[in-house]
């Protein structure tokens, strides 16, 4: 490069949003810019792109090195910004320099290592107004169960829109704890917007009685719960047409490689499934986030802590524990502990249970996935992973025919899909030879 008399590299990007990438950028960034011994310039689009079934955001945060890899400046991310930064390409150089940079200028410095839960949040808030905006949509209408995953996409979607444009409506079943209605109503109260009750219970029986008229046998407790869940849905997409709002479903990672949301349920259908990326955990992680940060914004009277912590600290006396609370299930049947961590290695990174196992034995997994906790679970580690696999393939038409999901974690290249295989799939966790 230096006998093409080249002063100056411009890094022209389309580098899609994971969370903490931005130090792995910028340690990229510098090793070129001291390998070179010129300036660097990286250029990061903003916006965002979809596969029909994924939404990729591209987030900005274009930066500035001087030769020696220093950070000049960053721009924004997740909103378009522009800066300038003088640099004197024609200083004679001395033996140690490549280029001499005169002081930067409208180029603000910006944290290279926020947050996770900071960067999911703006990443999920960007995503969702951007896909509204592109889609014509101007209101978001949000399902809250009083769980937490619909609370985490309320407070996002109030802080995204504006209390005047989201729309908040519950859907108890028969089946709703009293407790848990009360939280959603708490909810809303907390984020300042009203909440629209709209009751399964009528239709649902009717439905039942139908069944049975034309069968002559009642649904089972399965069939009970689809028609739960799909009956929400139904209601769902009247009340989208009356308010003329876009749903935003509030299913997380690990209930969609597990297959556990019921086919077509209000909570994997819509415009965007906003937290479809993040596993049980991180959605815990995140309301912890939100309860830190959350600001007047959106006109709370309890803005600092909108979402009850009973829903995601599990250390609380009084801990909700996750629960679809429907005909076939009054508890989550899942170890959240050991099932986000494995959902996560197998969605995002299409990895063999063989080797999850392997990891589990040698003491190497991802301690951002797994808490200390789980070597505690060696009698049932391998056979989760292998149910968490069968399951993940028996159910991956639902992912399939599901709201699409904006990415927002590291995964392996190439993988955008939230579970590991195809409808058609024989694939059995290894691959035999030939």
């Amino acid at each position: 490069m230096r006998g093409r008399n080249v002063r100056l590299a411009l890094v022209l990007n389309q580098s899609c949003f994971a969370y903490g990438q931005l130090q792995e950028r910028r340690e990229r960034c510098a090793a070129l810019a001291r390998k070179h011994g010129m300036p660097l310039v990286f250029l990061n689009a903003v916006g965002i792109g979809d596969t029909v079934k994924q939404f990729l955001i591209f987030d900005g945060g274009s930066m500035a090195m001087d030769s020696t890899g220093k950070l000049l400046g960053n721009l924004a991310r997740f909103t378009e910004d522009y800066g300038i930064i003088t640099l004197d390409l024609d200083h004679e150089a001395g033996p140690g320099d490549k280029a001499a940079l005169a002081p930067a200028s409208a180029c603000s410095s910006v944290n290279v290592s926020p947050d996770k839960y900071e960067e999911i949040y703006e990443a999920l808030k960007f995503a969702a107004q951007e896909v509204f905006r592109l889609s014509g949509i101007k209101k978001a209408q949000v399902h809250l169960s009083g769980g937490v995953d619909s609370a985490v996409v309320g407070a996002i979607a109030a802080d995204a829109f504006g209390r005047e444009n989201t729309v908040f409506i519950t859907n108890p079943t028969a089946d709703n704890s009293e407790h848990l209605k009360d939280l959603a109503h708490e909810i809303a109260r907390n984020l300042g917007i009203p909440l629209w009750s709209n009751p399964t219970g009528p239709i649902y029986e009717e439905t039942v009685r139908q069944h049975i008229a034309a069968f002559g046998v009642e649904p089972t407790p399965a069939g009970r719960a689809s028609i739960q869940a799909v009956t929400r849905t139904v209601q769902g997409l009247a009340a989208s047409h009356t308010f003329k709002t876009g749903i935003l479903a509030a299913g997380n990672h690990t209930e969609i490689v597990l297959g556990w949301a019921s086919f077509h349920d209000i909570g994997s259908t819509g415009v965007m499934s906003l937290i479809g990326d993040l596993t049980k955990r991180e959605v815990f992680g995140l309301a912890d986030y939100i309860n830190r940060r959350f600001s007047f914004a959106c006109g709370s009277e309890k803005p600092d802590k909108p979402i009850p912590r009973m829903l995601f600290d599990q250390d609380e006396a009084h801990f909700v524990k996750p629960a679809a609370e429907l005909a076939d299930s009054k508890e989550d049947p899942i170890d959240y502990d050991l099932m986000s961590g494995i959902c996560s290695l197998l969605g995002r990174q299409h990895m063999a249970p063989e080797e999850i196992i392997r990891q589990f034995a040698d003491r190497r997994l991802d301690a951002e996935l797994f808490p200390e906790t789980v070597y505690q679970k060696a009698e049932v580690f391998a056979d989760e992973v292998w149910r968490a696999f069968r399951m993940s393939q028996r159910t991956v038409f639902k992912s399939g025919q599901a709201a699409p999901i904006p990415l927002v974690a590291p995964r392996r290249p190439g993988v955008y899909a939230q579970t590991l295989g195809t409808i058609i799939n024989r694939y059995l966790g290894r691959y035999e030879s030939l």
